[in-house]
């Protein structure tokens, strides 16, 4: 069902920020919506290059925080991307949440990690293109075909513009296990934007995670940056 009026929350994944979602923020706002695509810890406008003491939960502090500094009466959703899935799924914990939003996202069960949910892929994704540093806990990304890996259906431009935003992440929060109040997430409405055309998060493990979650599943013939890629179907999907 629509909602008339909401406050998004809109998380991103591994390796951004906020910047990219802009698109989905402009049209959310112009329905007359109440939008914050916010930097979790180490990235965007809250980037920190020491990543020795970064975990999961400092991504789910934020977010936390940030609702609570931001949200009005309105009905509070929370839009998580890839990575988010996790963020977005312990925050149910502390917030009175409306509706969760997973977007081509990890969508965990209590005491599961990402590295344990991609490994239910049967596609390689990123892992090529992955560089653990252990001594500095970080991750780098190799470019090596992002294009088709990261931003298939995105116009060259776009391409451009996205690769020179991206960034090393943090190690640890692939690793942490999520905690996740199990009584508390079961009763929020979640939806999964399933993207069939992602060549990063196999559409199979897409399914997979979003039924057994009983979400309802909506889906996008993109790839996994649907908000780079079809903006105005993924804000459609958003809001149904």
């Amino acid at each position: 069902m629509s909602i008339s009026s909401a406050n998004y929350l809109i998380v991103h994944g591994a390796w951004q920020d906020s910047r990219p979602w802009a698109q989905v923020v402009a049209l959310l706002e112009k329905q007359g919506h109440h939008v914050h695509a916010i930097d979790l810890p180490g990235h965007g406008s809250n980037r920190n290059d020491d990543f020795t003491s970064m975990h999961l939960s400092n991504y789910v502090d934020c977010l936390i925080t940030h609702v609570r500094s931001c949200v009005d009466g309105r009905p509070l959703i929370l839009v998580g991307h890839s990575m988010a899935g996790l963020v977005i799924s312990q925050a149910v914990n502390e917030l009175e949440i409306d509706k969760l939003v997973y977007v081509a996202a990890y969508l965990p069960s209590d005491g599961e990690n990402l590295i344990a949910l991609a490994r239910r892929s049967n596609i390689p994704g990123l892992g090529n293109n992955m560089v653990f540093k252990q001594d500095t806990k970080r991750v780098e990304l190799k470019p090596d075909n992002l294009q088709e890996l990261f931003y298939y259906g995105c116009d060259e431009d776009v391409v451009v513009s996205a690769m020179a935003q991206l960034q090393d992440e943090p190690l640890q929060p692939f690793f942490d296990k999520v905690v996740i109040d199990v009584k508390r997430f079961n009763v929020v409405k979640k939806e999964y934007i399933y993207c069939a055309l992602d060549n990063t998060l196999c559409p199979q493990a897409q399914l997979w995670m979003a039924k057994r979650a009983n979400c309802q599943i909506r889906t996008l013939q993109s790839g996994h940056s649907p908000y780079l890629s079809n903006p105005v179907e993924l804000v459609q999907a958003i809001t149904a």
